[in-house]
């Protein structure tokens, strides 16, 4: 039995650079493979062909289109306040946010990533650096080399004094080491090294 669908299309058979027969739609002169699934496919999404015809061959299994025709000046859009708050908690999920606590924790990780590795104090105006945390921390706000050389500076200097104080206080034995070099003609630099000898349990 010949499907209903081809009341639409128009057979046109065999065209020069088609291996298929063809054919065409009779509201757009759409041209398609003369085959049930791309005609389906096209009076799905024809835009001459009314939704009603569409029902009418499809019926309620109508595919991608599950709206009812309806009159849009009649119609209510009921936007009540309880749904504002869950449309702001969405929106706000999508923006980074730091609180004050965890800028400066992050400052003084920063800062002594710098320290320790021996890095430059300008590191962080360098743009590379800029845009890698832009895109790991959007919220993070970078120290300067002026807030590195000073107040992160004397912060991760007291950190580490304390440290060490604890250990020498826990250390039986301490042994002071010394080394120096040049630098630049005429400077020269001292180096001292503590070694602290702790006993755990009895072991060295």
């Amino acid at each position: 039995m010949r499907d209903s669908i081809w009341t639409h299309f128009e057979k046109l058979g065999h065209i020069s650079g088609y291996q298929q027969k063809r054919a065409k739609c009779q509201h757009c002169n759409f041209q398609i493979n003369d085959a049930l699934r791309p005609a389906r496919a096209h009076f799905k999404k024809c835009k001459h062909i009314t939704l009603q015809q569409q029902k009418n061959y499809f019926g309620n299994n109508l595919p991608g289109n599950t709206l009812q025709p309806t009159n849009i000046l009649s119609t209510n859009f009921d936007i009540t306040p309880s749904t504002t708050p869950n449309l702001q908690k969405n929106i706000q999920s999508f923006v980074d946010r730091i609180s004050h606590s965890e800028q400066q924790s992050l400052e003084l990780y920063f800062a002594k990533a710098i320290f320790q590795c021996g890095l430059y104090l300008s590191l962080s105006e360098l743009k590379p650096i800029q845009d890698l945390w832009k895109q790991a921390r959007p919220a993070f706000k970078l120290p300067n080399r002026k807030e590195l050389s000073t107040t992160l500076l004397d912060k991760v200097y007291n950190e580490t004094k304390i440290e060490m104080q604890f250990l020498m206080d826990q250390s039986e034995n301490l042994c002071l080491i010394s080394d120096g070099w040049y630098v630049f003609l005429y400077i020269f630099c001292i180096l001292y090294f503590i070694i602290i000898f702790i006993v755990f349990l009895g072991q060295i």
